[in-house]
Formats: C-alpha cells, structure tokens, sequence
C-alpha cells in the first residue's frame, strides 16, 4: 500500500511530499518500541509504539529493525537476520 511522506530536501531545508510505503512490525512480545535504521550503517530512528503492532510509513529502501524496552531493556536490540526491502513486504515479525 502506497502512502505519502514529509521529508525535508536537506537539514533545516523546506519540505517535500514524496512516496512512501505503508509498514508494520510485530513482535512475540507486546508494548516494545520499535526502531528502524538503513541496513548499511546501523543509526536508531523511532519508528512506533507499541508492538504488536507498530505501524508507520517509510521511504523506499533496505531497512532492519530493533526493539526496546521491557525484558530488553534501554538499548536497542537490532534483528539484523530480518533484513526488508521496501517496496516488498508490507510488514516483519521480529523474533523478541
């Protein structure tokens, strides 16, 4: 499913509307947060709260996901083994 985001064309540059893909990650455990970074250089970005599940919008391109909070704690815990190239799947099941 398509959708649309508000992304600044540069840091503190005016914004744009551009394309974007509708997204959802669930987990085996509820009320985690859940963060998405660009699998190639790993940089946490909040994706939603809480799991299951967390829905939101992302920019075409290969993303992995990580969660926190609860059992896991206050640092991010990357799945790295759940690699999503969007557009593709609509959504992972993270193993946490």
């Amino acid at each position: 499913m398509r959708a649309t985001l508000s992304i600044a064309q540069y840091r503190g540059g005016a914004r744009k509307t551009v394309p974007g893909c509708v997204f959802e990650v669930t987990t085996n455990t509820n009320n985690l947060n859940v963060y998405w970074s660009g699998a190639y250089y790993i940089v946490s970005n909040y994706f939603g709260h809480p799991t299951s599940p967390a829905k939101g919008t992302l920019q075409s391109g290969t993303y992995v996901f990580g969660v926190m909070g609860g059992a896991y704690g206050s640092a991010v815990r990357w799945d790295t083994a759940s690699v999503v190239t969007l557009p593709g799947q609509p959504d992972v099941h993270l193993q946490y």
